[in-house]
């Protein structure tokens, strides 16, 4: 009768794993579609952590990513921009994430000297961030 139950039980969790699975995949083929990005402010560790893992297939749509008040640490967006050269990552209000390469080494920008406003007017003709 042990055997029976555990038997059991060792089902109902292979059951229960195969729907997480499943529910994964959704929302892996969810986000893969996902060009804009904005996490205003959450808990530090999970947002490093989702950011730092990203893969450039996970999200290979992604063009802008804004992270107010998220407190990622600068070196993972580094990370994910030399990664991902074409991506927008905004951290905080009036700052965009840039570097240059000097001697094969990437020297990453304290400031943004750019216009804010010309990146902004530029994403607007893009569809769908209007509504970010």
């Amino acid at each position: 009768m042990l055997a029976v139950i555990k038997w059991l039980s060792f089902i109902e969790v292979l059951l229960v794993i195969l729907q997480l699975l499943a529910t994964y995949s959704l929302v892996v083929e969810f986000f893969s579609e996902l060009r804009f990005l904005s996490i205003l402010g959450s808990h530090r560790n999970l947002v490093s952590s989702f950011i730092g893992n990203l893969g450039n297939d996970d999200v290979p749509h992604l063009r802008y990513l804004r992270l107010y008040h998220a407190m990622v640490p600068e070196e993972v967006l580094r990370r994910m921009l030399l990664r991902r050269k074409n991506l927008i990552i905004n951290p905080r209000r009036g700052y965009i994430l840039t570097f240059t390469v000097h001697n094969g080494d990437p020297q990453f920008n304290d400031t943004f000297t750019g216009n804010m406003n010309l990146l902004e007017n530029d994403l607007l003709e893009e569809p769908g961030f209007c509504c970010l």
